[in-house]
């Protein structure tokens, strides 16, 4: 029996079903993975252009420091106001006809509320919310590009800070429980599209004990918990 028949047969049987997503669910979407193969060249790109590396452009100081630059890297390389949900955001929704699904990302993107899904707990945060540090308005996505290059609260003047967690800061506590408890309490457990190296997210996974299914194109530090392990592309698992 193939691993995909196996992953169908688990499916069908579990009544509760969670999936931990990366960003490897949404490179169909055509947003790229910044931790993926091409991460060193990527990275090599990101020091030419800014002289910073990732994960300091992206960090809590940085923003506070460096807020134009943050910006300017944040505009090109980290939101994708285009971008669709593609067919396993979309598969995921549609198991919500005959099970209970949860998902828990470590994604920014919004897709999977794009796509419908009912319950989504988001550990690092949302593209899509917005809110100034002052008056704590709330902002979409696209009322933020429209404003100035760094932009600040039309009502107030405040610094507007998306709502996604940079480096050096927590993750948010309720999103954590939430997904802690969801992870605990399930049938079945679908790992997709995540090298499972960032913490303290993918730590989460250690407490499961239920089934659990890792579809990822590379290995991963949990693939001998796991029941099940495709390394394939999730469209071509799902198709």
């Amino acid at each position: 029996m193939s691993d995909k028949i196996k992953l169908f047969e688990l499916i069908k049987k579990s009544h509760k079903i969670v999936f931990f997503t990366g960003a490897g669910i949404s490179t169909p979407s055509n947003i790229p993975d910044i931790r993926g193969n091409d991460a060193k060249k990527q990275n090599d790109n990101l020091l030419k252009e800014y002289g910073y590396p990732y994960e300091e452009i992206v960090s809590h100081d940085f923003f506070n420091q460096n807020t134009s630059l943050f910006y300017d890297y944040y505009f090109k390389h980290m939101v994708y106001p285009q971008a669709k949900p593609n067919r396993a955001h979309q598969f995921i929704k549609d198991l919500e006809k005959e099970h209970q699904v949860v998902v828990v990302t470590q994604n920014i993107d919004g897709l999977h509320q794009k796509a419908g899904s009912s319950v989504v707990y988001q550990l690092h945060g949302n593209v899509q919310e917005n809110y100034c540090l002052k008056c704590h308005a709330l902002y979409s996505l696209n009322e933020i590009i429209n404003l100035k290059k760094v932009p600040h609260c039309p009502k107030c003047g405040g610094l507007i800070k998306p709502n996604v967690v940079l480096f050096n800061e927590s993750l948010p506590l309720d999103q954590l429980e939430g997904a802690y408890y969801h992870l605990t309490n399930c049938d079945l457990v679908i790992v997709i599209g995540t090298s499972l190296v960032v913490n303290p997210a993918a730590s989460l996974i250690s407490y499961v004990h239920a089934p659990l299914v890792i579809i990822n194109k590379d290995k991963t530090p949990f693939d001998q918990k796991a029941s099940i392990v495709i390394n394939k592309n999730i469209i071509d698992v799902i198709s």
